[in-house]
């Protein structure tokens, strides 16, 4: 099993499986986003024994944005505006070299 990162764009750094982001990309988040985030987790997420909440990929991605903006990597942020929350990853699938 690989280590936990933090969501942040262009971030690799390790966190503990129950939060989002580093300590340094955490504190970028607004207030009214991380307690979004907090308040939608739902203990034993981040293990795989329950399935994030609509909720929480809301939040999570807004808290992301709000870090991407910050940073100045609106750019890559842009393509998930429209796409429906509970149906994208956080972290994108590795793409299967077998399919082409």
């Amino acid at each position: 099993m690989s280590a936990h990162v933090c969501h942040a764009l262009k971030c690799a750094d390790p966190c503990p499986p129950k939060r989002l982001m580093c300590r340094r990309h955490w504190r970028m988040v607004p207030l009214t986003l991380k307690r979004a985030v907090m308040q939608s987790f739902q203990p034993g997420q981040e293990e795989g024994k329950r399935r994030p909440s609509g909720w929480w990929f809301a939040s999570a991605r807004a808290a992301i944005r709000a870090v991407a903006t910050k940073e100045g990597h609106l750019q890559q942020t842009l393509a998930w505006a429209d796409d429906p929350v509970e149906d994208r990853p956080l972290v994108p699938e590795p793409e299967d070299p077998d399919a082409a």
